[in-house]
């Protein structure tokens, strides 16, 4: 008989954990398996041995100079030189010997090999610092370099005596009596080179681009800022130096003269395979001063006119050029734009030329995306559309689209699936359209006239189905990147209930509230947006302001024409639905501070209020304000939160549909705070703490709690966590674990119990899956 034998699995955590262990033990090791006679180059410290200078200045001439060294010796992670220590377990203690495949080798390739202190190249690296200093106007510093080995250890340590440094005297601009000479000194009150500001080889550099910038302004079509040389005399005394601004001797003729536009071409239609026939300027049409050859007839002239900047018989500038390149660009028509300038024959002329590729007029796509939602849904969309992108000859965007999507609650207390559907016809004008009136904007952005309407329907298994018909008119333009407008003046939204479940018609009964997700509404009205972003193509973890304002007005006309009032019970219905009459605005602020390399901490603020008035006791329920959920207060499920210290939703077994939380008020206020920071590879984590919540502006029975007051401090609810981010570059997987610390609804007096209890903390923790960060 064989007995049978129980054989133990050891758990993951224990290969994990020995792992960690192997490594740590490594790492206190770095240097036993270094060749003989070397040791492991731990870096580079700058001692200033005499300076002139204040501490504040030579703080930063050590962090300058230290940057500046090489070898970089290996990285550490929280002060231990993990990858190196990898490296070292990966590798045989006998080289000779051919090395195993498994897991040495898969951890030495993320490891990194020791940097030996026979790398190090002294005078090299003295050469660089002294260079460094020199162009900073430390013309008499003089540095020593060395090192010192101590347990197969060395660093090196390099002596600065900086010397005084040199401060500007006197900058001379040519004088002579040619026409570039003059325009040069017509900027030169606009110096960047201050006297007894110090010498900066950086700030001549500077000093040189200005120039050019500024002669670009002035039709010095051909001058370059190599032309220009700054000619250094230090033997002065007292320190200071004498600067000459001169020309090269090998500057052209053609940089020297200012040149004026002649005529333009736009070669509306070009085409690199028949770009011999296309670049003829036969049939050529002259309108509003510029040659368009568009032999197919695609494009109205019109077009072209709103676009460029550029006038016949004008000096040449570069604003203008590229204002009207970034135009062209931006009407979002033309695959390819390319210009170019050609000197007319004997002449100070320019001839523009301008050759545009235009994409397909007409297009079919297919979208097929996931998402998750700010109610913590899960789920896809599928989205059908075409494209005319240049509809009425004017480069007009026509556009149809239709969607199907489907959306479950993987978290929180709503159970089933959501069902959306819908369709939508867009035409958008590169241009205002505003009857009577008639202007261009004249910066790199197209300006947008839109006109939009739209159909959706929604279905929430087990509980309703709702109609949704809605129309904009409204115009979109940016003054630069980081500033964009959009205003809608007319903006018309009427949502009506197709089906409700006999279910959910028992839990209205139960509990009125909930009647607000299917109560018919008649928005109408305009909104106004402004967005001022400074993170805009800002690289990851960088520090900037993003503002976002929006004032919603609606049924402001109708109550005026109407009188309604809904404290005196008199309500004026369209469409069986009485209009909504309020006025809302909501400002968001956020903060974002670099704190290094690979850290940020942002910080969000949202304002928002809304005072219903006339028709409408409180906003609508599709406008009013919500707090909870994935990119709000984490420790709490979407709608959860509020209005104030009143209970919408608890858990109770007698009736399923009153512990869906739908929770929403007139008056929001939001607090979040986050430290970013990455952790390695594509793998980054958080820390955060979030506080906020919802109120009424007016009373109602059946929320107690629920108004605004002031003592709206202490009805904040705050809850803290921590975050995982996968970044995979063009997706972002973020999973944030947060517990909430105070509920208001059930603490008003604001205890933070929830810490303190083990079981109520461990209950609590809330689970967030989203894509994107929250802010």
């Amino acid at each position: 008989m064989f007995q049978q034998m129980k054989i133990r699995k050891i758990p993951a955590s224990a290969y994990i954990f020995s792992v960690a262990i192997m490594v740590l033990s490594a790492s206190c090791s770095n240097t036993k398996k270094l060749p003989a006679n070397e040791a492991l180059y731990t870096g580079a410290t700058i001692k200033i041995k005499s300076s002139e200078a204040g501490s504040k200045q030579n703080s930063a001439i050590k962090t300058s100079l230290s940057g500046l060294t090489r070898p970089k010796p290996n990285s550490k992670v929280l002060g231990m030189r993990l990858k190196l220590a990898i490296y070292n377990f990966a590798e045989p203690a006998d080289t000779t010997k051919k090395k195993k495949k498994g897991l040495r080798s898969f951890l030495r390739k993320y490891g990194e090999p020791p940097v030996l202190v026979s790398q190090v190249n002294l005078e090299k690296n003295v050469e660089v610092l002294t260079n460094n200093l020199e162009n900073r106007g430390f013309f008499r510093a003089k540095i020593t370099g060395d090192t010192v080995v101590k347990n197969k250890k060395a660093q090196a340590i390099y002596e600065v005596s900086t010397g005084p440094q040199y401060t500007i005297n006197e900058v001379t601009f040519p004088k002579d009596s040619s026409d570039i000479s003059n325009a040069i000194q017509s900027i030169a009150s606009k110096t960047i080179l201050k006297k007894d500001d110090p010498f900066i080889l950086d700030a001549i550099k500077g000093e040189r681009t200005r120039i050019d910038a500024s002669l670009k302004e002035k039709g010095y079509y051909f001058f370059s800022p190599e032309y220009l040389i700054v000619l250094v005399d230090s033997t002065i005394g007292s320190d200071k130096v004498n600067l000459f601004v001169k020309y090269k001797p090998e500057m052209p003729l053609l940089s020297r003269k200012a040149y004026t536009i002649n005529d333009v071409y736009i070669y509306s239609s070009y085409n690199l395979r028949t770009a011999a026939l296309d670049t003829l300027k036969n049939d050529s049409i002259l309108h509003a001063g510029y040659y368009v050859i568009d032999r197919k007839n695609t494009f109205n002239p019109k077009v072209f006119e709103r676009m460029m900047l550029f006038q016949s018989s004008e000096l040449y500038n570069r604003t203008d050029h590229n204002l009207s390149l970034s135009r062209l660009i931006n009407l979002g028509t033309f695959k390819f734009v390319k210009n170019r300038f050609e000197v007319l024959q004997d002449s100070f002329k320019l001839n523009a030329f301008y050759y545009l590729t235009p994409l397909p007029k007409k297009s079919l796509s297919a979208e097929f995306g996931a998402n998750v939602t700010s109610t913590n849904a899960t789920g896809s969309e599928v989205t059908l559309r075409w494209r005319n992108r240049n509809a009425f000859k004017g480069a007009e965007l026509l556009t149809f689209s239709t969607y199907l999507g489907s959306d479950v609650q993987v978290s929180g207390r709503f159970k089933g699936n959501t069902f959306r559907a819908g369709a939508e016809a867009n035409i958008t004008f590169p241009r205002f359209i505003i009857p009577f009136f008639k202007f261009n904007t004249s910066g790199s952005f197209v300006p947008r006239t839109r006109l939009q309407l739209g159909y959706d329907i929604l279905n929430r298994s087990r509980y309703f189905t709702l109609n949704s018909f809605r129309g904009q008119l409204g115009y979109v333009w940016k003054e630069s990147l980081i500033k964009e407008h959009q205003f809608n003046p007319v903006a018309i939204n009427y949502v009506q209930p197709l089906n409700i479940t006999p279910e959910y018609n028992d839990s209205v009964r139960r509990n009125p509230l909930f009647g607000r997700a299917t109560r018919p509404q008649f928005i109408i009205g305009s909104n106004y947006n402004f967005n001022y972003n400074q993170l805009v193509n800002a690289p990851k973890y960088s520090g900037g302001l993003y503002f976002n304002g929006l004032v919603d007005l609606s049924g402001n006309l109708l109550g005026l024409i109407t009188g309604a009032n809904i404290n005196k019970k008199d309500t004026i219905k369209f469409f069986q639905a009485a209009f909504s009459q309020y006025v809302k605005t909501e400002l968001d602020t956020r903060y974002y501070m670099k704190l290094g390399q690979n850290m940020q901490w942002a910080n969000r603020l949202i304002l928002g209020l809304g005072l219903p008035y006339g028709n409408s006791y409180q906003l609508p329920y599709s406008k009013q304000f919500f707090a909870g959920g994935n990119n709000s207060l984490r420790g709490f499920r979407s709608r959860s939160v509020g209005p104030g210290t009143s209970v919408i939703a608890r858990p109770d077994s007698s009736n399923t549909f009153r512990i869906l939380p739908d929770a929403t008020g007139d008056i929001k206020l939001e607090m979040n705070t986050e430290l970013r920071a990455k952790i390695f590879s594509i793998f980054d984590g958080a820390l955060f703490i979030d506080a906020g919540n919802v109120w009424l502006y007016n009373n109602d029975s059946a929320q107690v709690g629920g108004k605004f007051t002031k003592d709206f401090l202490k009805e904040l609810a705050v809850d803290a966590g921590i975050g995982l981010r996968i970044d995979l570059t063009i997706l972002l997987l973020r999973l944030d674990v947060a517990v909430p610390i105070r509920d208001p609804s059930y603490r008003p007096s604001g205890q933070f119990s929830n810490l303190t209890n083990a079981a109520l903390r461990k209950q609590s923790l809330v689970f967030n899956l989203a894509i994107g960060l929250p802010f």
